[in-house]
């Protein structure tokens, strides 16, 4: 058993000819087809991929955590032992893993501008174990004293479907939904070892307990294996036997535009079955030299002889397949031409944690052309240096290579009387192929430019040049809160009045062109004379005693309290200058209802639901404070939908959304005498139900604001000499 262990081992370590799983070094490739797996977020720069069966995404990873092939001193025959100095410095357990996996059917197209969809099924293998150090000496044992053996293996398929979106320059959100299809699985811990070996045979009694399903079952194991029998039932594995899902989901955010952080948690998930078996194990056999395909079955058969299967229960059994988390840094310098970055990839196993970190640099000078180079610290070793290719040497067709170790040093082995090379300083194998039809490679990029760099895509920006610095709205033009024309980041004063909108500077201030104290909107002697402007009153006139004789005179029915024209007893407000078609009130002008309802077109709200998305309270809380400031507002939020759906429910739905937003400003101060909700369901089209746009436009929250104005009158009755 500890030669085969070992041979096991070296298979891992040194093979050349092994396809490896998410290699570290495509991470740096944008526009590599299989990166998707990496962080669901990332989106091909091509409008359609589909990678060729079995090579378009074949990878596998498989490595050690103790040693490289230079400290390993091959045995004639099939073994291997460490040098004695490797063997030294050893930790107690060694861990081994392996991930691989290879594509059945792939293919993926952007949706829209901004959304893409994946669609992936896959074959994959994935095993680990932790072995006692003791099993990797150079001393011949028997009767080893160790520490139980554990290890697992799972082989499986998944059928996954998965969709990115990118919501502007900074943020793009991506999941992956998997069906799992297990076709087999086997895991054993090995209680008790007894051993003895030479060059031609090993001689093994051990005890232990298993678990085995799908595939691997004591049936299996039972009698003796004809060479065709062996070979029929490899293809048993077609036949899934547990079933199970998975998710993978991931994020991509770009604080400024050259650099970008992601993260992404993948295959986390669960697989079950049915009826897996459980048995106690026990070995007593001999086994002899490995060196072609009968031997094999000639091994199986001995080891099956040897083997006693003994306490068969059958019951459920659930497996974790292998999580991992992946977080990367980027920076993207001559216009997304140059890239380096550090990328970390967490892998948990069932009995232990694998730790990677890679530093990588790209050139990436053509969508079709991207070259990268990495150094990894992988497995506690330095010493792994990787690279990356992807190409389009023919329209439609991308070629992907990539290794996070360069094999530049190799060393003779001698196995069978067969002088091979296999890699010095190895401890992992981690290597990727990739061979897909690709479309658009191209046609996307130009979507996602922002010239004005206000985080909206040119392709929907309705204000392309915005100037540097200003908040924008959905649409990418300037937000300009009190509609007075001068945008908030320019604004020094975001509260004009209504009333002042056309003597406003270009700072966004009233003016006071005669500098008599009072500002132009309310000044109704626009030209006083420099002499005079010290002796003004409050409608910017230079005061006049007769006149304030007159006015002290006047008869109660004969008062225009607010010298708007309209007399006090007509007048719905009389202390405030107002228009006769309001009734004596200030014209709510239609620019502060432009406003807030272009404002609140910005709400978002959770799909089918009436909850606020939180990138929506900084605008609500800027429109509460609005209403604070302006407390003869009387507001009626309005909520609408376009015609998709029932009718009955979109009426519920517009109610609930609107009373949200009531809610939310009365949270923040605003009074709530002020507020009424309504819903209004798709009564109140703005735009035509029928196109994707109209609906658009039709889903909205508004505003209705009217001015009002509440008098407290004090009559003092001379002749009842009441007070009301």
């Amino acid at each position: 058993m500890k030669r085969l262990t070992q041979l096991f081992i070296a298979l891992i370590i040194s093979s050349t000819n092994i396809i490896a799983q998410n290699v570290n070094t495509t991470y740096f490739l944008d526009n590599a087809p299989m990166r998707h797996t990496i962080n669901p977020a990332f989106q091909p720069v091509s409008e359609f991929y589909l990678p060729l069966p079995a090579i378009g995404n074949l990878n596998a990873y498989l490595g050690n955590n103790a040693f490289t092939t230079k400290n390993i001193n091959f045995n004639d025959g099939f073994g291997f032992v460490l040098e004695d100095d490797a063997y030294k410095k050893l930790p107690n357990f060694v861990k081994l893993g392996t991930d691989v996996q290879f594509n059945l059917i792939s293919f993926g197209w952007a949706v829209e501008d901004y959304g893409y969809v994946h669609i992936n099924s896959t074959e994959r293998i994935e095993a680990g174990g932790i072995f006692p150090k003791q099993l990797f000496g150079s001393k011949q044992n028997t009767g080893l004293e160790l520490d139980p053996i554990t290890a697992t293996a799972a082989m499986f398929a998944d059928l996954a479907i998965g969709y990115s979106h990118r919501f502007n320059d900074k943020w793009t959100i991506g999941a992956k939904a998997k069906l799992l299809l297990g076709h087999g699985y086997v895991s054993g811990t090995l209680d008790g070892l007894d051993m003895q070996q030479d060059d031609q045979s090993i001689q093994l009694n051990y005890q232990g307990k298993a678990v085995m399903a799908g595939l691997i079952h004591t049936s299996l194991l039972n009698g003796e294996v004809e060479k065709e029998q062996f070979t029929s039932q490899m293809w048993r594995y077609l036949i899934p036997s547990g079933y199970g899902s998975a998710f993978d989901i991931g994020l991509t955010y770009k604080p400024i535009n050259q650099i970008q952080l992601s993260a992404a948690v993948v295959d986390l998930g669960f697989m079950k079955w049915k009826d897996a078996e459980y048995a106690n194990i026990a070995m007593d056999t001999t086994i002899s030299s490995i060196s072609n395909y009968d031997n094999i079955i000639s091994g199986i058969n001995a080891f099956n002889r040897g083997l006693h299967i003994n306490n068969v229960e059958k019951k459920a059994y659930r497996y974790m397949i292998n999580p991992k988390l992946n977080i990367g840094f980027d920076v993207n310098l001559w216009k997304n031409r140059i890239g380096m970055g550090i990328y970390s990839q967490t892998r948990f196993y069932n009995s232990y944690v694998s730790e990677e970190l890679t530093i990588g640099a790209a050139f990436k000078p053509f969508n079709w052309f991207n070259i990268a180079a990495s150094y990894s610290f992988i497995n506690g070793n330095w010493s792994n240096m990787g690279a990356a290719i992807s190409l389009a040497p023919y329209d439609g067709i991308m070629l992907t290579f990539a290794a996070d170790y360069l094999p530049f040093q190799y060393k003779n082995v001698n196995i069978n009387n067969n002088i091979i090379k296999i890699n010095n300083n190895a401890n992992i194998v981690n290597l990727s192929i990739g061979i897909a039809v690709v479309t658009g490679t191209n046609s996307r990029k130009w979507k996602y430019k922002d010239d004005d760099k206000d985080g909206v895509f040119n392709i929907r920006d309705l204000c392309p040049n915005t100037p540097r610095g200003a908040i924008v709205d959905i649409d990418g033009c300037p937000i300009d809160f009190d509609a007075d024309g001068v945008p908030d980041n320019l604004d020094k004063c975001p509260n004009t009045p209504i009333e002042a909108y056309a003597y406003i500077d270009s700072e966004g201030c009233p003016e006071d062109l005669d500098q008599d104290g009072v500002y132009d909107y309310l000044d109704r002697c626009l030209e006083t004379p420099a002499d005079l402007v010290h002796t003004v009153d409050s409608f910017g006139c230079p005061i006049d005693t007769t006149h304030q004789v007159t006015l002290a005179t006047e008869s109660a029915d004969d008062m225009d309290s607010d010298k708007d024209g309209i007399l006090d007893k007509d007048d719905a407000c009389p202390t405030t200058y107002g228009v006769p078609e309001n009734k004596g009130c200030p014209q709510l002008k239609q620019e502060i209802r432009n406003l807030l309802q272009k404002s609140l077109a910005g709400i978002q709200f959770e799909f089918d639901k009436a909850d606020i998305r939180p990138e929506s309270y900084s605008l609500l809380n800027k429109i509460a404070d609005v209403f604070i400031q302006n407390k003869n507002y009387t507001i009626e939020i309005q909520g609408h939908t376009d015609t998709s759906g029932e009718y009955q429910y979109n009426m519920i739905l517009s109610q609930k959304r609107a009373e949200s937003v009531r809610n939310y400003l009365i949270e923040k101060g605003v009074s709530p005498d002020m507020l009424t909700a309504i819903g209004y369901g798709p009564d109140k089209p703005i735009a035509d139900n029928s196109t994707k746009a109209g609906r658009k436009l039709n889903r909205r929250v508004e505003f209705q604001v009217t001015y009002e104005e509440v008098i407290i009158k004090y009559i003092n009755d001379k002749v009842e000499g009441n007070q009301y």
